[in-house]
């Protein structure tokens, strides 16, 4: 439990310095072709966090103008909630089920993001896993991914090229 309170400090960390990143324009660091993804395990559990631009996942990044333009904000948040198995990919032997915690599309200026938070329960402990990515399979224009993961035994991270690489959840 403590380490998923560290990740879930470590993130809000983060938050409150993206906050503070957007407020000077110029500071602000939006990457197309870049998704950041966060894994924090304690035992046969925990929590999987993605970020990414708008674009490659909505196709825009602007408030919706209609009806239509909301229609497809819908259906490309309800595909990463439908599909996120496919975007983080834990080994079927660990029995593994993702449940959305909130998933949205935020705009913000001329740029959106899409957020998403998983809760993952696996049928035993992910201590040993090798976690492997297919976000470039379902969004091709993301090209790079940027992982951290932390476990009760530690952490890693690496960037993941067009779902090429892994990382050992310790």
């Amino acid at each position: 439990m403590m380490m998923i309170k560290t990740l879930v400090a470590t993130v809000a960390v983060a938050a409150t310095l993206s906050a503070q990143a957007k407020k000077a324009p110029a500071q602000h660091a939006h990457s197309h072709g870049e998704a950041k993804i966060n894994i924090g395990i304690e035992g046969n559990g925990g929590t999987v966090e993605i970020e990414a631009a708008a674009d490659p996942i909505i196709g825009f990044e602007h408030k919706p103008k209609n009806a239509a333009e909301q229609k497809k904000v819908d259906a490309a948040l309800a595909n990463l909630k439908a599909r996120v198995a496919q975007a983080v990919v834990i080994p079927a032997s660990y029995g593994c089920a993702f449940t959305p915690k909130e998933v949205h599309f935020e705009v913000e200026g001329s740029h959106a993001e899409v957020h998403a938070e998983f809760a993952i329960k696996c049928a035993k402990p992910l201590k040993g896993a090798t976690i492997t990515f297919g976000l470039s399979k379902l969004y091709p224009e993301i090209e790079s991914v940027k992982v951290q993961a932390v476990s009760d035994a530690g952490q890693t991270g690496a960037t993941i090229k067009k779902d090429a690489g892994s990382v050992k959840i310790s």
